[in-house]
């Protein structure tokens, strides 16, 4: 069996496409893994029947069509595909175009639904502007094309079948994939963390690690007001050598956070920014004492991956609400505390920290919870069970 798999973004930083590349590899089926250039493919999504395909990037309203021909010829050269995967957003042109090589060369078109692309282009507008109507109305008829629909939540799955009236759709949750996993012994990260601080190898601070994009749904502001917020409630307390925030990767609003960083002053809570590859990831994650998620949906029915990769490493999970969706995801005082402001947010880092590098109640309770998530089902696990029926049809399995 033969399958394409597609992303019109940065190929190395879109790890659900990723893991569908290579659990079909595992499942003996040929993988053409198509995205845009960028970051490296981290190692261990690496295998013999994954052919990698990188396409220029290209933004903006003019650079649609140059990224419709480039796929569109992409699509062509390789070996027909019994099935394609696209990951939606963006649903344009992508969506257009495989449904037209799908069509020609007799392929089944399955869309991936991560979020919804015309909400993603209302953060950056408005809702009523014209171009956020157009794209509404674009997505919706493109995905009608497609023959089955993947969505990461259910509320995301209930949404595309009764507001969009798509069908079949079926979930395919996030989980932990197994490289990320507790490595509390490993102290090259937290060396490498402390150094970024300006702190003497000596300290042990506690370290709490924030994976992000830098695109407009991350609250990276929250961090400075949580943090002069600690600063005022640590005055002759907290943590014996204070507390370390990590925003880990690239993106566009990197730049303007680290110009506002330059002016901070702080005593007891220091806030680094930093960017590992790929193959480093999981270690820093694993270094880290809680996880901190700062995505702002844009439509309140995506889910963050990043809170299953700390998950993963058994952290436990401070994470900005955004709605009941992602609820599906965490377990309230189970294994993650959800705020709204910074305010908020410096009172869930006080309930972990505040007598480190001695574990509060609360720290222990919510870090068994998310041992528990560590425990369960892994990335591979869910989708034997829940998308490989819909990939691989019977008469192609082994």
């Amino acid at each position: 069996m033969q399958a394409a798999v597609i992303v019109l973004g940065d190929l190395g930083r879109s790890p659900r496409m990723q893991y569908h590349a290579l659990a079909l590899a595992v499942s003996g089926v040929d993988v053409d893994l198509i995205g845009e250039t960028g970051t490296p493919l981290p190692s261990h999504v690496r295998h013999p029947r994954i052919t990698e395909h990188r396409l220029k990037s290209r933004r903006g309203i003019s650079g649609v069509a140059g990224s419709a021909l480039a796929l569109l010829i992409a699509l062509c050269r390789i070996t027909r595909p019994n099935v394609i995967v696209v990951q939606t957003p963006p649903a344009i042109p992508t969506v257009l175009v495989a449904w037209c090589v799908a069509r020609m060369r007799g392929s089944r078109l399955v869309l991936d639904w991560h979020n919804l692309g015309w909400t993603m282009l209302a953060a950056r507008l408005t809702g009523t502007h014209p171009l956020v109507r157009v794209a509404r109305q674009v997505e919706r008829l493109s995905a009608k094309m497609a023959d089955m629909h993947l969505a990461v939540s259910v509320a995301l799955a209930q949404h595309l079948r009764t507001t969009c009236g798509l069908t079949p759709v079926r979930v395919l949750r996030d989980r932990p994939a197994d490289v990320f996993h507790a490595r509390r012994h490993d102290e090259t990260m937290r060396a490498r963390v402390r150094q970024l601080a300006g702190l003497p190898a000596s300290a042990r601070p506690a370290i709490v690690i924030s994976p992000t994009s830098w695109t407009r749904d991350e609250a990276t502001d929250l961090v400075f007001a949580a943090a002069d917020a600690l600063e005022l409630m640590w005055r002759g307390r907290g943590p014996v050598d204070g507390l370390i925030v990590v925003l880990s990767g690239i993106g566009a609003g990197r730049a303007a956070f680290e110009q506002r960083l330059r002016a901070r002053t702080g005593a007891r809570v220091h806030i680094v920014t930093t960017w590992v590859s790929g193959d480093d990831y999981p270690a820093l994650i694993a270094g880290a004492d809680a996880g901190l998620s700062l995505h702002r949906s844009s439509s309140g029915l995506d889910l963050p991956m990043k809170i299953c990769d700390l998950f993963g490493a058994s952290l436990p999970v401070c994470a900005l609400d955004y709605g009941p969706t992602l609820r599906e995801l965490i377990t309230l005082d189970g294994n993650a505390l959800l705020f709204a402001d910074g305010n908020e947010l410096a009172s869930c880092l006080d309930q972990l920290f505040s007598a480190w590098p001695t574990p509060t109640a609360r720290w222990q309770q919510l870090r068994s919870g998310a041992a528990a998530v560590a425990d369960g089902p892994r990335w591979m696990a869910g989708w034997q069970s829940e998308a490989r029926e819909v990939l691989i049809p019977p008469e192609a399995r082994p």
